[in-house]
């Protein structure tokens, strides 16, 4: 799947109208996953987005553009596969084996 986060029509519904449409989330079915890391005004500040979860609030635009561009080039490092477990929304747990080469595809959007 290809284009920007606009293209994908897809709003964080925890987000308001104004900010829902500066945040645009695309993810897209594996095996590639898309993110991209949007920004808004924050607590005072700036902050990025991804997945509909905030960052720290930075002073600057700058400075959250910065520390967003840090954590997309991490996301995207392979790193060991491992066990993972977790429970889901209806308390059953799971125990699963995590590829450590399934990274997300991430790209910064910076409109601002």
């Amino acid at each position: 799947m290809t284009g920007s986060p606009a293209d994908s029509g897809a709003a964080s519904a925890s987000l308001g109208e104004s900010e829902a449409a500066t945040y645009l989330a695309m993810i897209a079915i594996r095996p590639e996953v898309k993110q991209w890391y949007m920004f808004v005004r924050h607590e005072d500040g700036w902050a990025y987005t991804v997945n509909g979860v905030f960052s720290e609030s930075f002073p600057t635009h700058a400075q959250a553009l910065a520390a967003a561009r840090q954590a997309a080039a991490e996301q995207r490092l392979p790193g060991d596969s491992e066990t993972i477990e977790y429970e889901d929304a209806q308390g059953k747990w799971h125990t699963e084996q995590a590829a450590g080469g399934d990274r997300p595809d991430t790209d910064v959007e910076d409109s601002a």
